[in-house]
């Protein structure tokens, strides 16, 4: 027999998670099966400043991304809070749907703490482009002459985008996803 592979996994609020996962219309057969029944693919950190990693499960439906410990830590906190905006405003949010925390301990390797989305990406609609926005406007623009292919803050109200001509709906779910998480 071959080495033996030892690692500590860790389910993090599973029932939680599997209610936000109800609410969301997401089959547990079908996440546990995108998630587990192939290797999920990439690791490559993101195009963003943080440097975590993203993964995306076999076929395309949810993204994995690495938390720093106190961001997990931040979530694990704020869960309460997400869980109950979700649950009133399911139909009504922009805000991401997050479906698990995991904690994954490899022998020889830092510590992961993952969480699970999904991937707002996965679509037959054509997306044509593609803003990362944080509500801020310190730093967030991209150049027009720039390879980004995410576009900031900014560069959206450049566009013509900005909330005063967004439709009532949208800048009512902006709001109310804003004031609900602490």
């Amino acid at each position: 027999a071959g080495p033996r592979f030892v690692y500590r996994f860790a389910d993090h609020a599973p029932r939680t998670f599997r209610w936000l996962r109800a609410r969301a219309h997401v089959d547990e057969r079908e996440y546990r099966e995108s998630l587990t029944s192939t290797p999920i693919t990439g690791g490559s950190v993101g195009e963003g400043k943080s440097g975590m990693l993203f993964f995306f499960s076999h076929n395309g439906r949810y993204i994995l991304k690495t938390l720093k410990k106190d961001e997990f830590a931040l979530f694990r906190r704020i869960l309460p809070s997400y869980c109950a905006h979700m649950g009133r405003h399911a139909r009504a949010t922009l805000l991401p749907w997050f479906y698990g925390m995991y904690k994954l301990q490899v022998p020889g390797h830092p510590v992961y703490h993952l969480i699970v989305m999904s991937n707002v990406f996965f679509t037959k609609v054509p997306i044509t482009e593609k803003f990362d926005l944080k509500g801020s406007t310190l730093g967030r623009w991209c150049a027009p002459d720039s390879d980004a292919s995410v576009q900031k803050d900014l560069n959206f109200s450049v566009d013509g985008l900005a909330a005063d001509t967004l439709p009532r709906r949208a800048l009512a779910s902006v709001n109310g996803d804003a004031s609900a998480l602490p």
